[in-house]
């Protein structure tokens, strides 16, 4: 649960090496899928490093969160621009 996850994100903010710091953050993340510490820190990580299909993925995630209809779309779009950019799959993005 909650507190569980704010345990693997204290253990990633002290992990010895990005591997370490990735594996504890999605264990918050399969502890809570809510947890925006976590989603955040590895968007950031995933965007530092070039792991876009990562990115997507994590993407997708925080769209399902919200409720807000303006955010949504621009995630929707940001993930275009990465299948398109990054990925070289216009095909995917429709």
């Amino acid at each position: 649960g909650k507190e569980g996850a704010a345990l693997a994100r204290r253990l990633a903010a002290l992990a010895p090496d990005e591997a370490s710091k990735v594996t504890q953050l999605e264990r918050a993340l399969q502890l809570d899928p809510t947890d925006h510490e976590a989603a955040d820190a590895l968007l950031e990580i995933a965007k530092a490093s070039g792991r876009w299909q990562t990115l997507v993925s994590l993407l997708d995630l925080r769209a399902s969160q919200t409720e807000d209809a303006d955010e949504r779309r621009s995630i929707a779009l940001e993930q275009v621009d990465i299948i398109t950019e990054r990925l070289g799959d216009p095909d995917r993005a429709l």
